[in-house]
């Protein structure tokens, strides 16, 4: 993906993340959702992912529990 050094945002690719074809077809036609997404945005997504692998690598780190559905699988 070529990204242009002048610009503030990117493209945004629909992806489908849920088993739930409804709510994926909702979601990639719903007016509210934005098309791009803001480098800043990004960047900061990335400085967190950076702190979190630098905090979890602590021993003394409180674990962490990621809840999910079950409907979503493959």
């Amino acid at each position: 993906m070529f990204i242009d050094l002048f610009s503030d945002d990117v493209p945004r690719k629909f992806r489908a993340n849920s088993g739930d074809e409804g709510f994926v077809d909702k979601q990639r036609t719903d007016p509210l959702q934005e098309d791009r997404i803001p480098l800043d945005w990004v960047k900061a997504m990335v400085d967190w992912e950076k702190s979190f692998r630098k905090d979890s690598s602590r021993k003394e780190s409180t674990p962490i529990v990621i809840f999910q559905g079950t409907e979503d699988g493959p």
